[in-house]
């Protein structure tokens, strides 16, 4: 069984938003209900709301689950020809036939919008619609996984896959 590895790049930086995050909501939280506050730098200017420090950690917090909500864990079990995905917050588990699946593309993501910068990825298609992307931009064994893929049958290089109908 081969199981998709992170980048360590990427784990930091979802470590730290959440350290960042949670520093910030204690502080909001100690100054709503402490009578010192640790936010005015002199006893003649007025204090930063505190309010607005949580609302602010409460919205990037939201945005940062948000983001963090579309990363999936892959299992490809190449001897009961069986391919498993299980989401990294919710742990909804999804599980594939190599016999129900149509194939596996190679395709390219597209990570920012100013810039062309493209990550390798493999796109699992069923029902000629891709369900599935591997990304090497969150997984970092993706010639492992798609070495596991090898009894799926490989349908080339798809260069217009955002215009399909994605799951």
């Amino acid at each position: 069984m081969i199981k998709s590895r992170y980048n360590t790049f990427a784990s930091w930086i979802i470590i730290s938003g959440l350290c960042l995050f949670f520093m910030v909501f204690v502080i909001s939280i100690y100054s709503i209900y402490s009578e010192t506050d640790i936010f005015s730098s002199s006893s003649d200017t007025k204090p930063i709301p505190v309010k607005i420090y949580l609302y602010l950690s409460l919205l990037g917090l939201s945005i940062f689950i948000f983001i963090v909500y579309k990363i999936k864990i892959v299992f490809i079990d190449y001897l009961s020809q069986q391919l498993i995905t299980k989401n990294f917050i919710t742990r909804k588990t999804l599980q594939y036939n190599f016999s129900e699946l149509d194939g596996y593309y190679d395709i390219a993501v597209n990570h920012s919008r100013k810039r062309k910068y493209y990550s390798k990825a493999v796109g699992i298609s069923k029902d000629k619609k891709i369900i599935l992307i591997i990304d090497s931009y969150y997984c970092s064994n993706l010639s492992e996984l798609r070495s596991g893929l090898e009894k799926l049958k490989y349908l080339g290089t798809d260069i217009n896959w955002e215009k399909q109908n994605f799951k």
